[in-house]
């Protein structure tokens, strides 16, 4: 009997940011999604929290850059809202939040959604290179070994070094560096959502 709930913390750790979860019923203003292709769409949200775009190509990528009501620094200073917060796998308040809960609420003070997984989440937005990250992008990493799990936003960058803001399992949401030996080899990908 241990062993199987030893087995289940385990899963749901290494899980961390799985979770399907709305995070708001409130119909929302449409986001415009400029992308690569040249083409636009208009994205909104129903009060059901059901997503629906509209566009002229049959581009179904996410690479878009999205033009928000805020900017990286209001992002930013939202997630900082919630140092300190403990970790809970699907949370999304300051009762307790996962990495990708943190990531959703703090672009969501802009008017952004993003999806609720970290995995989707990597898949929104546009690619950078770690020497072209600024503050508001974000990281993603494979914590699991088996594919983007763990997300986090640049806070700030000094001297080079990237500082983000994150979820931890184990801390809840803390700034952590980049350099930080278990962090830098599993860095997958950084992501610009808004310009």
């Amino acid at each position: 009997m241990r062993a199987i709930c030893v087995f289940f913390s385990l899963v749901l750790i290494l899980a961390s940011c799985g979770t399907q979860q709305t995070t708001s019923n409130k119909a929302r203003k449409p986001i415009t999604l400029k992308k690569n292709t040249g083409t636009t769409t208009t994205q909104s949200t129903s009060k059901k929290g059901t997503t629906s775009s509209k566009s002229t190509t049959n581009d179904k990528k996410y690479n878009t850059i999205l033009e928000a009501s805020g900017s990286a620094k209001d992002v930013i200073q939202e997630a900082k809202k919630y140092l300190g917060t403990q970790y809970k796998l699907g949370g999304t308040s300051k009762e307790g939040i996962d990495c990708s809960g943190l990531t959703s609420v703090s672009y969501k003070a802009i008017q952004v959604t993003l999806q609720r997984r970290s995995a989707d989440q990597a898949k929104q937005g546009i690619e950078v290179k770690q020497k072209d990250a600024k503050p508001g992008d974000l990281l993603f990493f494979n914590t699991s070994g088996t594919g983007v799990s763990h997300t986090g936003i640049i806070e700030s960058i000094k001297d080079s070094e990237i500082f983000f803001i994150h979820a931890s399992t184990s801390k809840g949401v803390m700034i952590s560096s980049l350099e930080e030996s278990y962090w830098k080899p599993k860095l997958v990908t950084i992501r610009r959502i808004i310009e």
